[in-house]
């Protein structure tokens, strides 16, 4: 009796070496990327296209209100075991970005979001920010999304913003424009946290730098010379 419970034991601790190595190895594995797939953890399989020429007359593209091509760029974030695939819409004129998130399994988490300027990746506060900005349509507003892609608010903001940035640590975002008064250019920077809570708003009439007070600490952002805007 005593030596088949040594077998036993013996068996079930040879079981648990070799499974636990397995659950840590599982817990470390990543999405793989290349050749033009996505491949998840558990082994499904998606296809991304690095650049497709919709027209090859960009004229034809105009007349029908159709993007000339679409790029693809899956981008890996192991902090939030997420796979951002960022499709770029080139149009005549102007591009679009959109965004599709999945986990490490292949699961889209949310609804795809899309919008006409830049994308930004806030990573220590698991924030997206999609920078509404164009030299050729009216943007009026930015998006704030979390990791998964959800919509954490909508941001308002001037159709001549002109440029976008945010601090290392991810806790606060700003947006640059211009306006005009008495024939004078007058910049403007206006402070968003990483939630869209308005910080701060201030005008400037030259190049400095703007302090910023936000949860204990300070920022400086510095701004260039106003110029008039479009």
């Amino acid at each position: 009796m005593m030596k088949k419970l040594k077998v036993v034991f013996f068996l079930l601790s040879l079981s648990l070496l070799l499974f636990f190595p397995l659950i840590y190895a599982g817990s470390q594995a990543v999405p793989e990327i290349k050749d033009g797939r996505i491949i998840f953890i558990n082994g499904k399989t998606v296809q991304y296209q690095p650049r497709k020429v919709l027209f090859l007359d960009p004229e034809e593209a105009l007349k029908k209100v159709k993007p000339i091509s679409i790029s693809e760029k899956p981008r890996l974030i192991q902090r939030w075991k997420r796979i951002i695939l960022v499709r770029t819409l080139n149009y005549y004129e102007a591009a679009e970005k959109e965004i599709i998130v999945y986990d490490y399994v292949g699961n889209i988490l949310s609804s795809p979001k899309k919008i006409e300027g830049e994308l930004f990746f806030l990573e220590a506060s698991n924030r997206i920010f999609l920078a509404g900005q164009s030299a050729h349509n009216f943007v009026n507003k930015s998006l704030l999304l979390d990791q998964d892609g959800n919509l954490v608010r909508e941001i308002s903001q001037p159709e001549d913003v002109f440029d976008f940035g945010l601090s290392q640590d991810g806790e606060i975002i700003w947006m640059l424009s211009s306006y005009i008064k008495d024939g004078t250019p007058v910049g403007q920077v206006k402070v968003i946290d990483n939630n869209g809570n308005e910080i701060k708003i201030v005008d400037f009439l030259k190049a400095m730098e703007i302090k910023v007070a936000h949860k204990g600490r300070a920022y400086k952002i510095s701004v260039p010379q106003p110029d008039f805007p479009g």
